[in-house]
Formats: C-alpha cells, sequence, structure tokens
C-alpha cells in the first residue's frame, strides 16, 4: 500500500471515530413497533438522521478550521483547557456561550435518550422471543414501556460509567467507551451491506437498483474494513496505524463479547430454535421470494 502517503495513514486509525460519529442513525428501527405508519416513518428517519447530521459536521468542521486554522486543528482538543467549542464561543459571543452549552447538553440528553430506546427496545424483543430472560420481555402495564429492560439498561450504563470514571479521565473513558462500540457495530454494518444485494434480488428483484443496491453497499462495507481491523489493533494492514492504550483494549473486549455471543446462539440453534424463529418473525414477517412466487 505504497500508494498511501504516510502522513494520510493515521486518518486510518481516526476513521474509527468517524465513524463512532455516525453510530445511531439506525435507531429508529427498533421503535418500529410504537411507531405511526413505521414502513414509511422509519426508513425516512433513518436517512434524514444521515443527511442532517452529516451536514452538522461539514459545518461546524468548517467554522472550527477557519477560525481555529487548518494549521493549528492538532491542538483544538487542548485549546481552552480541553474546552474547545465553549472557548470559541465566548471569542466570537461574550455570554452567548451560555447558549451553546445549553444545546450541548440538549444535545447530550437526546443522545442518551436515543441510545436507551434503541438497547432496550432490542433487548425486550429478544427478551418476548424468548432467546433472552423471559424477565426483559416484561412490560409496564401502566405505561407500556419495557421497564425492566430500561432498568437493566441503565444501571449497566451507571456502572460502566462509574469504573470508566474512577479508571481513566473522562475524556479517555468516553474514548475507550466510543471504541469498544464502534468495533462492534462495524461488522453489523459490514454484513447488512453485503445483505442488501442478496435481498433485493431475492425478494425484491423487480426494484433492485445497480447503484443503490449493489455497488453502494458493496463500497461501503469495503470502507468499513480497514477501520474496523484498526480499532479491534488487529495488524493487518500495514498503512493502518494502531490505536494507544488503553484505546487497544476494544479488540480483545469485542472478541470476547462476540465468543460469547456466538456461544449463546450455537446454544440456542441446538436446545431453543423455535425462539430464533419467534425473534425473526418480531423484526419483520418473513418475505416471499421471487423465485417462489413466480413458481406458485
Amino acid at each position: 500500500m505504497g500508494w498511501l502517503p504516510t502522513s494520510a495513514r493515521p486518518s486510518i486509525a481516526a476513521s474509527v471515530y468517524g465513524f463512532l460519529a455516525f453510530i445511531g442513525f439506525e435507531a429508529a428501527a427498533p421503535m418500529a413497533e410504537e411507531t405511526k405508519n413505521p414502513r414509511r416513518t422509519v426508513p425516512r428517519a433513518v436517512v434524514l438522521s444521515c443527511l442532517l447530521i452529516g451536514l452538522f459536521y461539514v459545518l461546524t468542521s468548517y467554522a472550527s478550521s477557519v477560525y481555529f486554522g487548518p494549521a493549528k486543528m492538532a491542538e483544538f482538543m487542548s485549546y481552552n483547557g480541553g474546552n474547545a467549542w465553549i472557548g470559541l464561543a465566548t471569542t466570537l459571543w461574550g455570554n452567548g456561550w451560555i447558549l451553546l452549552l445549553v444545546v450541548l447538553l440538549i444535545s447530550s440528553f437526546a443522545c442518551m435518550n436515543g441510545a436507551a430506546l434503541a438497547a432496550t427496545r432490542s433487548i425486550w424483543a429478544m427478551g418476548r422471543s424468548g432467546t433472552l430472560p423471559r424477565f426483559f420481555g416484561y412490560v409496564h402495564p401502566r405505561w407500556r414501556s419495557p421497564s425492566k429492560s430500561i432498568l437493566v439498561f441503565f444501571g449497566l450504563g451507571t456502572v460502566l460509567t462509574l469504573v470508566g470514571g474512577y479508571t481513566w479521565d473522562p475524556v479517555t473513558a468516553y474514548a475507550v467507551f466510543g471504541t469498544v462500540l464502534t468495533v462492534c457495530v462495524l461488522p453489523i454494518y459490514f454484513v447488512t451491506a453485503l445483505a442488501c444485494p442478496v435481498y433485493f434480488l431475492r425478494y425484491r428483484r423487480g426494484e433492485f437498483n445497480v447503484f443503490l443496491h449493489l455497488i453502494a453497499p458493496v463500497l461501503g462495507a469495503i470502507l468499513l474494513i480497514p477501520a474496523f481491523f484498526a480499532g479491534a489493533g488487529i495488524p493487518v494492514f500495514s498503512f493502518a496505524s494502531a490505536l494507544s492504550y488503553p484505546l487497544s483494549l476494544a479488540g480483545p473486549i469485542v472478541g470476547t463479547w462476540y465468543v460469547i455471543g456466538f456461544g449463546v446462539m450455537v446454544y440456542l440453534m441446538k436446545r431453543r430454535n423455535d425462539s430464533l424463529d419467534r425473534l425473526a418473525e418480531s423484526v419483520d414477517p418473513e418475505p416471499t421470494p421471487v423465485l417462489a412466487a413466480e413458481v406458485g
């Protein structure tokens, strides 16, 4: 890979956090059962999330680089004692920094709320199907929410926050957990991207578009590969810079989690395969393959 300039190689490692910045755009999908007209609303929410957050990142990156200076952007994170955005707002707007602080707080709560909604609904669906203990499939009789899944998610999040905060400083803890999340999610995106052309060719061939359903997802899957190996600390590509400790812990942590997950899946396939069928049916009723429809 000599064609890749040495100065650009750290960008591969940095792309781990570029992907992290977009993780969550698919959080609307687990809310489908609680959404009016989900087949129309959920796809719109997913696509608009990607577009709007992309525009937001472009705007903020442009504004910060123009003010701070491209040559000094490496020092941006340490500017104003590590509180760069508030420092910029104070310099430009004076007391207007308070408005930015309010926006940041709202954004933080929205991020946590979105993560909780997606995760707890997924856990609840697995509890309902039997792939997780039935405890997680409980629905509160009054609020009609997966209250037990929410409490477990909140408790686990609190424990991880405290452990991370006491083990490292807040920024390092965020980076470690963010790396773990990214390395865990990228294979899901990869498999989903490759499944796109298979799905449309098998079930919706009449709607198949070569660019949208083949070229775009395959290119997307390819772009995920270097970031995954860089975040996991697997030295497959010489052009990808390795992450330093403690970010390098992401690989062993995610690897252990995947081994446990595959073990559980094998157990369910051998002992409780019906629970996997129920989970698949709860996501979407089984479509009729094109070939089967033609034969029928």
